[in-house]
């Protein structure tokens, strides 16, 4: 055998070292890429445990505010209600019968277009609604426009 044959021989050896350690290397890749994702996998449900179990202490907390809120108001409306008695009993007078209701005391304050529309069911003018709510007799006469049935 000459030197040709020999350098086959050492370039095809190097060719198969070359194979079994690159193929050696992307089962390493893989592996580790399986175990990076097992760790991101493992983070994760761990994660949503944690969020599960601020959710789960969240809920709890709403609901002892809630009723911690509900036994409060329920103090304050007993309250006003002896207040309301107490302080006609005082002046002698007679209990109201068309007090506001609890829901009327608490409604929300009126829109603006709500108030205008009030008034003009009152009777005022289109310039006394504007003196009255400050705002231009144009915004009023829009409004009143805008709800003419």
């Amino acid at each position: 055998m000459g030197w040709p044959e020999y350098g086959f021989a050492v370039f095809v050896f190097i060719l198969v070292a070359v194979l079994v350690a690159l193929n050696h290397f992307l089962k390493r890749s893989r592996q580790s890429a399986l175990e990076i994702s097992k760790d991101k996998e493992k983070r994760l449900f761990q994660l949503y445990q944690n969020l599960e179990d601020m959710i789960s202490s969240a809920e709890e907390e709403c609901e002892q505010t809630l009723a911690q809120i509900r036994k409060e108001k329920a103090e304050l409306e007993e309250l006003i209600g002896k207040t309301q008695v107490s302080g006609n009993l005082a002046s002698g007078a007679e209990p109201m019968e068309d007090a506001p209701t609890d829901q009327e005391q608490f409604r929300a304050p009126l829109s603006f277009a709500e108030r205008v529309r009030k008034l003009k069911g009152d009777g005022l003018s289109e310039e006394r609604i504007a003196q009255e709510l400050s705002a231009s007799r144009g915004e009023v006469s829009l409004i009143l426009g805008m709800y003419k049935s």
